[in-house]
């Protein structure tokens, strides 16, 4: 893993990639949203696209995974709560974890 890190700019995150495995694919990547409902969920579906080279439109709908509506209620940044809030799942061979606080992190299974 090399210490490469890339800063990306899109219209629905931001992305940091932390390593690659030498082939140019991050070992990990840093994403984070802006916490509309639609954005949690393309920034998911577009960081592991990032982390597995896939094409996002040949993935599965990630509410075959994992209910969207209900990851949004638990993580969006703009709903008030007196606590942090973290979410982990299994999508696209890559663990995924997302925060209240706007992150989201992509490890994919080697």
């Amino acid at each position: 893993m090399s210490d490469n890190t890339t800063h990306s700019d899109s219209s629905s995150f931001r992305h940091i990639e932390v390593g690659t495995d030498g082939d140019d694919t991050p070992a990990v990547l840093h994403t984070s949203f802006d916490g509309g409902s639609d954005s949690i969920v393309v920034a998911i579906v577009e960081a592991v696209a990032t982390v597995t080279g896939e094409d996002p439109i040949d993935m599965p709908p990630l509410f075959d995974t994992i209910n969207p509506e209900a990851l949004n209620r638990l993580v969006a940044p703009s709903t008030p709560r007196d606590q942090h809030v973290e979410i982990s799942f299994e999508y696209q061979d890559c663990q995924i974890t997302v925060s209240s606080r706007g992150d989201t992190v992509v490890v994919p299974d080697r």
